[in-house]
């Protein structure tokens, strides 16, 4: 039953990726969840968002290929082997000809590189395969498909909307958790005193680490947006201000819900930096900041608060020093190519001496610590690199896009915020939205005047 449905929707989500392409990509982004559906095809482990990638992948470049042949003369008798084999050489060439890759294009080609080096170094090389796949290659073909898919502003509007409206369903779910109780998978965090909702996820930083950046993203659509109220009045600007408005209650609320005190954090100085950089709302930023100053000075709560969590002195915080002191150890012992791809629980079990109070994580909850650890030091210089290429790209954009691109900057520094205390990246779904993010700089250098 399982293998009919599954191709049944194959075949339906097949065929809306071949004539909407943008669609397709709107419902894989509505659908990032998905990756929690788990199954088998031929004995290799999948996922149903990874088949929506294969199939929107497959269906992209099945159609270059068909576009590219059809251009060249058709096969016919009097065609010689010579002349076939040219015609099928250009066909292939056109399917990669004219592809725009952006200027990431060779960073991206050095992480993919060491990605796959990092198998051979890896205590667990079939677990490594997966996590190849499924975070690297799968999002950076998808990054492609995006890249050469969304080329006006209605495409583009259309993939930003699908961000909301995918945040919406995760922040929907985690709401009636908190009121309903029901559908959490802890029975601690499902109590009343004590709750913490995880929406369609497994634990609560799921919900904090996918709605940060999505709630940064609107939030600054919201206050960068002019919306004029003369007559007539623009009421698709309002609309669009409505939804906004919408996804960022709601991202919030499921957030302070969740009690993911690294997304709370986040947003709050991913919002401040954007509120810093944009001149019109630079007073009231500041204004906002002295206040904090304020309380921070003359309310004890506000500062035994303020300084707890700055200095990782509460339980979590101590259990994340632990984890980097330990990861560190291990690092320093195996710097060049760190614990390899997937294998950090395998390797830091023999530096791992605080069994008693906690188990041995999937990674080391920081982004610097993650990288190196998954990938080695080049994978974490590349990645380094990678950032700071996004923040200067800036600059190619600055005239036409920059306003938006001051908000998508905002983005990543809630996203690298986050990653101080969790892991922003090695989950099918995160690996995703951030080279959505990538793509959407991408489009903005690429395209003039598309935001």
């Amino acid at each position: 039953m399982e293998l009919i449905i599954l191709t049944i929707f194959s075949i339906v989500f097949a065929v809306l990726s071949w004539r909407h392409m943008n669609l397709a990509l709107g419902f894989l982004i509505l659908a990032l969840p998905t990756y929690l559906f788990r199954f088998q095809v031929l004995g290799i482990p999948m996922t149903l968002l990874e088949l929506m990638i294969g199939i929107i992948i497959v269906v992209f470049f099945v159609k270059r290929a068909q576009v590219s042949f059809t251009k060249k003369q058709p096969f016919d008798a009097s065609t010689s082997s010579a002349q076939a084999k040219l015609r099928v050489t250009q066909t292939v060439k056109g399917l990669v000809g004219g592809l725009t890759f952006s200027n990431y294009k060779w960073l991206m080609v050095a992480i993919f590189f060491v990605a796959t080096l990092a198998i051979v170094f890896s205590s667990d090389k079939l677990a490594a395969l997966g996590i190849w796949k499924a975070y690297f290659v799968e999002p950076m073909l998808l990054f492609i498909v995006i890249i050469n898919t969304v080329k006006t502003k209605e495409d583009f509007k259309l993939l930003i909307n699908f961000l909301g409206l995918s945040a919406l369903l995760i922040s929907s779910v985690a709401i009636y958790q908190k009121f309903s109780g029901q559908f959490i998978p802890n029975e601690i965090w499902a109590a009343e005193e004590t709750r913490r909702v995880t929406s369609l996820f497994g634990y609560p930083n799921a919900v904090g680490l996918f709605l940060a950046p999505v709630v940064v993203l609107f939030a600054g659509r919201l206050v960068t947006r002019k919306l004029k109220f003369a007559r007539p009045l623009d009421w698709c600007g309002l609309k669009s201000a409505m939804f906004e408005l919408v996804v960022v209650g709601s991202g919030a609320m499921a957030i302070w819900f969740a009690r993911s005190e690294g997304a709370v954090v986040a947003v709050l100085i991913g919002l401040l930096f954007l509120g810093l950089l944009i001149k019109r709302l630079r007073i009231i930023t500041l204004s906002l900041m002295v206040v904090g100053v304020l309380l921070f000075a003359f309310v004890p709560s506000v500062q035994d608060l303020v300084i707890t969590k700055a200095t990782l002195s509460d339980f979590s915080g101590n259990i994340r020093v632990i984890i980097w002191q330990e990861s560190l150890q291990m690092l320093s012992d195996n710097p060049l190519w760190g614990a390899g791809l997937s294998g950090f629980q395998n390797v830091i079990a023999d530096y791992h001496h605080s069994a008693h109070i906690f188990e041995i994580y999937l990674y080391p909850h920081n982004i610097v610590l993650n990288f190196w650890s998954e990938l080695g030091i080049l994978g974490l210089v590349f990645f380094i690199f990678l950032i700071f290429k996004f923040f200067y790209n800036y600059i190619k954009v600055k005239k036409e896009n920059g306003e938006f691109y001051l908000v998508l900057m905002a983005v990543m520094v809630a996203i690298l915020v986050h990653g101080i205390v969790d892991v922003p990246y090695f989950k099918n779904d995160l690996s995703v939205l951030w080279w959505v993010f990538f793509a959407i700089s991408a489009i903005l250098i690429k395209r003039k005047a598309i935001a």
